[in-house]
């Protein structure tokens, strides 16, 4: 796929138009558009800028996959700086919400299933998606699963230039301190955490959500010790499923997801009263 270069002086989008915002950018969605626009925040520096530019470019030249979503079209600044990525608008919503506001409905058993094979198509393809989380995979209406927010999803290995900076993610540095430098596996880690989140109740995912931090980063290593604790305490989770959950908190080197594995999930959900 090839990336088109326009001069962001030539973009014009107004504030109402603006459907969401997050911690980087603000997202447009013109009516009359089937295309929606990221466009950065100025808290974003030049070098970061420069890094999603160049990978986005390198993504768009490999096979990417249908559910893999990347800008078209780059918008750059008089001084060839990255300002705004266009790409096609997907009517639906984020996994976060599909999943728990889903939660007592049939369709569940659905989402879950296609965040596990979308996740294992992205490691067989060696794509690695260093974000990946509820919030940046996404639903339409027909349940079609896609992965967004690619500024930092690479092909086969992480440019050796940029390791370091993507450490500044709290699951990455997790990943790379237990396991070493990231490869397609790490979605597979990624995977597990997400399902066995998934797998909770919700109280039990609601607690799991009021820890509060006391200090950086102790959320997430209260979040870990908490899941632990929530996988052992749940009896039907299948057993392999926690045999693999442990040897994550424990630092095995090997990570796997097999047929089985899926199967075993699934056949749990469908057991269970919603």
């Amino acid at each position: 796929m090839k990336i088109d270069i326009k001069k962001s002086s030539t973009l014009h989008l107004s504030e109402e138009s603006i459907i969401s915002y997050g911690g980087t950018s603000k997202i447009y969605k013109p009516y009359d558009e089937k295309f929606c626009y990221k466009w950065y925040k100025k808290k974003i520096s030049d070098e970061t800028r420069q890094i999603i530019q160049e990978n986005i470019i390198s993504l768009s030249n490999t096979k990417l996959p249908n559910c893999l979503i990347v800008p078209d079209t780059l918008y750059l600044d008089e001084n060839e700086i990255l300002q705004v990525a266009k790409m096609n608008y997907i009517d639906g919503e984020t996994g976060y919400n599909a999943c728990h506001t889903q939660y007592n409905n049939p369709k569940y058993i659905r989402i879950v299933s296609g965040i596990i094979d979308l996740i294992i198509e992205l490691t067989r393809k060696k794509y690695i998606v260093s974000d990946l989380k509820l919030n940046n995979l996404f639903w339409d209406k027909n349940y079609n699963l896609f992965a967004i927010d690619n500024d930092f999803t690479f092909y086969q290995k992480v440019p050796d230039n940029i390791k370091e900076f993507i450490r500044t993610n709290a699951n990455v540095k997790r990943y790379n301190t237990t396991f070493g430098d990231l490869d397609p596996d790490y979605n597979l880690y990624r995977l597990y955490l997400i399902l066995a989140r998934l797998l909770l109740s919700l109280d039990e995912y609601e607690y799991f959500c009021s820890i509060k931090p006391t200090k950086k980063n102790i959320r997430e290593n209260k979040m870990l010790k908490t899941l632990n604790y929530f996988i052992q305490k749940n009896k039907g989770i299948p057993q392999e499923f926690k045999m693999q959950m442990r040897n994550l908190f424990t630092g095995d080197k090997e990570i796997r997801f097999d047929e089985d594995m899926k199967d075993d999930i699934i056949s749990y959900l469908k057991k269970r009263r919603y």
